[in-house]
């Protein structure tokens, strides 16, 4: 009579090596990803006011020329995965085009006022910040970004201060997420610069100064 054969011992062995295989498998997908989205603030070329004929000065700080936005995303995936939007370099071209768009001329200065007298020609130094960023958690599709604008006479003296925000909603489908939010942060931006361009001299305090440099403005009609 033959012995009887146990087939536990095998069983579970052959459990353990499911499990250290899926383990093994597991730990090869990869974690928790940092995506940069790509984001290109281009403002329509039609300008909203005609350019006024003089010089003025844009100081961009370094933290605003480095300016990033991370936010964490995990909806869908086992992982925690961060969205990078480097906002300072994309801040930095759209000021470039709104300034461009306001001024027959603008030249960018290492630092605020008081100037040296040997740039009498700059009217006015113009720096922006970021003031306050958010995207929609659940799928980042919508952005908001403000922005606060001041501009300081030659002399140091602040001129005028004011915060502009912009809003922006991505409708693509079947796109990566990154894709999503650039779309939803390029909407953001260009809706700032769409408002910065149609209100700029509508504030009284700028309005006066550039009328005392010599300088008027006129808003086209849409």
């Amino acid at each position: 009579m033959l012995p009887k054969v146990s087939h536990w011992y095998p069983t579970m062995r052959l459990k353990r090596v499911g499990i250290f295989l899926a383990a093994l498998a597991l730990s090869s997908l990869p974690g928790g990803c940092t995506y940069t989205v790509p984001i290109d603030p281009t403002l329509p070329r039609r300008p909203l006011v005609e350019r006024l004929p003089v010089m003025v000065g844009v100081h961009y700080s370094e933290d605003f020329r480095s300016f990033e936005y991370r936010t964490r995303y995990d909806l869908y995936s086992p992982f925690d995965h961060t969205y990078r939007f480097p906002l300072g370099a994309a801040s930095v071209a759209l000021f470039d085009q709104i300034l461009a768009s306001l001024f027959e001329e603008v030249k960018p200065v290492d630092h605020l006022p008081p100037l040296s007298p040997k740039k009498p020609e700059i009217s006015a130094v113009i720096q922006p910040k970021i003031s306050a960023v958010s995207a929609e958690k659940l799928d980042l599709r919508s952005v908001t970004i403000e922005y606060e604008i001041g501009i300081y006479a030659p002399d140091g003296a602040k001129v005028a201060s004011w915060k502009v925000e912009g809003f922006g909603r991505s409708d693509m489908e079947l796109s990566l997420i990154k894709t999503i939010a650039g779309d939803a942060t390029q909407k953001a931006m260009r809706d700032v610069g769409t408002r910065v361009l149609s209100s700029f001299f509508q504030d009284p305090d700028v309005k006066a100064w550039f009328d005392k440099a010599g300088a008027t403005s006129r808003t086209r009609a849409p």
